[in-house]
């Protein structure tokens, strides 16, 4: 069975090119740009992944948090990814309330690695598991 990853971030040019990369490499791809998007495809599809933005529908409030939140509160078995240029301890404290150490499953997209090549490199992390 193909495992199904959700992209969530508001720049398309990201969900497109990562879910091309994603889709090579043999998953099922879905892709939600808004909150309110991302929660409905968390509730109707069956996911394995959610790789979260944290920056989403406004930029000075981190929108992100809260779609992370709809993962672990109504699918626990998906892994939420973050994917952001925003990890400060704010954030961290926010996702700390929901699961104690985020910061393993977490991908900074201006760091050294290309982002792409870095959820590849987590996703087969998290299947060797």
């Amino acid at each position: 069975m193909k495992k199904s990853v959700l992209i969530v971030d508001d720049e398309e040019h990201i969900r497109n090119h990562l879910g091309e990369f994603l889709e090579e490499d043999g998953y099922m791809v879905y892709t939600a740009s808004t909150i309110e998007n991302a929660k409905q495809e968390i509730q109707n599809k069956e996911l394995h992944y959610a790789i979260i933005d944290l920056k989403l529908d406004n930029p000075s409030e981190y929108g992100g948090i809260e779609v992370y939140k709809c993962v672990k509160e109504n699918k626990p078995d998906v892994i939420p990814i973050i994917l952001s240029a925003y990890f400060n301890e704010h954030v961290k404290e926010e996702l700390k309330k929901e699961e104690k150490d985020i910061e393993p499953h977490y991908i900074f997209k201006g760091g050294e690695q290309n982002y792409i090549l870095a959820v590849l490199d987590k996703l087969e992390e998290l299947e060797k598991e």
